[in-house]
């Protein structure tokens, strides 16, 4: 029964879940596009927001929203210097996602925060471990967040891909 629930909330996950409309016209070069169900995701939003990296988010500033796309490679509580990059995973209120799977170096990742509710139920590794290296993205406002670069209060959308190749 305990596994016929995990893979419940797991495959529940897959789809992304926006706040506002968007089609799939316009593509973004390298980012996967298995959706066709007209939901949208980060590589197609009719407003033509950005999709950057990892290193991009950190390395540049941002106006307006931005799509960052990366590995989950951990969880955050209060600030950075709590964050768990090794399971078992506790406390997660912040996600963090780096350019590769496996990253541990504070400085390579930013901070997604995870309100309760929908987000953190889908993404959070206290909840989900079998996310650890999965690929996301998620569309807010550049912020610092945890003391590090991060997307806080006005995400606008998320998606979790499929299983990344790990190394």
């Amino acid at each position: 029964m305990l596994l016929l629930c995990s893979v419940f909330w797991w495959s529940a996950c897959e789809k992304p879940i926006f706040e506002e409309d968007v089609d799939d016209t316009i593509a973004t070069e390298n980012v996967d596009n298995d959706d066709n169900d007209n939901q949208g995701n980060a590589d197609t939003d009719t407003d033509n927001t950005p999709v950057v990296s990892v290193s991009d988010f950190i390395g540049k500033e941002y106006q307006g929203k931005v799509w960052v796309k990366g590995c989950i490679v951990g969880n955050c509580h209060t600030h950075i210097g709590y964050a768990d990059f090794f399971p078992p995973f506790k406390d997660g209120t912040a996600l963090l996602l780096a350019d590769e799977p496996l990253v541990t170096d504070p400085t390579r990742v930013i901070a997604i925060q995870l309100k309760k509710g929908k987000m953190r139920d889908c993404f959070s590794l206290v909840y989900h471990p079998l996310n650890f290296g999965r690929e996301a993205a998620f569309k807010g406002t550049q912020k610092t967040y945890m003391g590090i670069p991060g997307m806080k209060d006005d995400i606008s959308a998320y998606k979790l891909y499929d299983w990344p190749d790990m190394p």
